[in-house]
């Protein structure tokens, strides 16, 4: 899929509604009429700090202007985690749940790397943060008001005003101060907006490297786009130091969100290196008849399995050209 085919599956999916579905999981809610409640004149989330003004109405609501039901969970947990490493409490890493191979070892060492990259969240020194397909924005303005990092909040071109507008409501709550969140364009799969976002992570490291954390909640949308993400988390992981590390929450909604965790990195894949994923969370939550399966990955950029890297070089294409 070339930048303009893209570009095509993003903008035709900007209005899509759920009629347009056929691969909907009939044992969860749908994502456009979960949110369609926040539509209106103004919300307020997380009252006591954070304020969010809508502008839409509904029926007339974009996936780049969406407070997805995610975004809470995935601040929440990122919270949990900072939190652990001042009381030294035990995060659960729902050890019964596996969905690949080695997944045990890999899932405590992504564990590790999260809170390696929060451990200084107390200074300048906290890994910073990329939030993809921000939306409204929740996650990385909820994560800022209690930790000192700087945010970077993408969207897609339409959401961008919006975006920015809320980061200026927002802003006198920011523990690094009113420019600790920034927002900026980032299409999946585009290259060169990617390389922008990492000119951001390279100024506001300030020449000391620091492993970079990027967030997305509810990301794992529709399938045409699982390639141009999966582009995306390559140009970024592979491109920051080791213990980089991507956290992805989600409302499991169709059978096809669990297939692009199982496949991540096979087409991002290198002869030494390949973008590994990791159950970390698992929450069954029901409720008025139905049930939402809520779920936290990790991935990361790692060095292949000796064995495979071997019996693969030279038989493969490093890497997204």
């Amino acid at each position: 899929m070339n930048e303009d085919e893209i570009e095509g599956a993003v903008t035709r999916n900007l209005f899509r509604t759920d009629s347009d579905s056929s691969d909907e999981d009939d044992s969860v809610i749908d994502p456009i009429k979960e949110n369609s409640r926040f539509s209106g004149t103004r919300a307020t989330l997380r009252r006591e700090v954070l304020h969010v003004t809508l502008e839409e109405k509904v029926g007339e609501v974009s996936i780049a202007q969406q407070l997805w039901p995610a975004a809470e969970f995935l601040a929440r947990y990122i919270l949990d985690v900072a939190e652990s490493l001042e009381t030294q409490a035990s995060i659960d890493l729902n050890t019964h749940v596996s969905i690949c191979s080695r997944e045990n070892e890999q899932r405590s060492s992504a564990f590790r790397a999260l809170q390696e990259a929060l451990e200084s969240k107390n200074s300048e020194k906290a890994a910073p943060i990329i939030e993809l397909g921000a939306g409204l924005g929740l996650t990385g303005l909820e994560i800022a008001t209690q930790l000192s990092v700087h945010v970077l909040s993408t969207e897609l071109e339409e959401g961008i005003p919006m975006l920015k507008t809320i980061i200026t409501v927002n802003k006198s709550a920011f523990k690094l101060g009113e420019k600790a969140v920034e927002a900026q364009e980032l299409m999946w799969g585009n290259k060169a907006q990617s390389q922008d976002a990492l000119l951001w992570y390279e100024r506001v490291c300030g020449g000391v490297p620091r492993p970079l954390v990027v967030l997305g909640s509810d990301v794992v949308y529709w399938e045409e786009l699982h390639d141009p993400l999966e582009r995306t988390l390559y140009d970024l992981l592979s491109n920051t130091p080791p213990g980089s590390i991507c956290i992805l929450a989600g409302m499991r909604r169709w059978k096809s969100d669990t297939s692009f965790y199982k496949t991540l990195g096979k087409r991002s894949r290198t002869a030494s290196h390949e973008l590994y994923c990791s159950l970390l969370k698992e929450d069954l939550r029901r409720s008025e008849g139905s049930r939402q399966i809520m779920r936290i990955y990790a991935v990361q950029w790692v060095e292949r399995e000796a064995k495979k890297a071997k019996q693969a070089n030279g038989k493969i294409q490093l890497g997204f050209q």
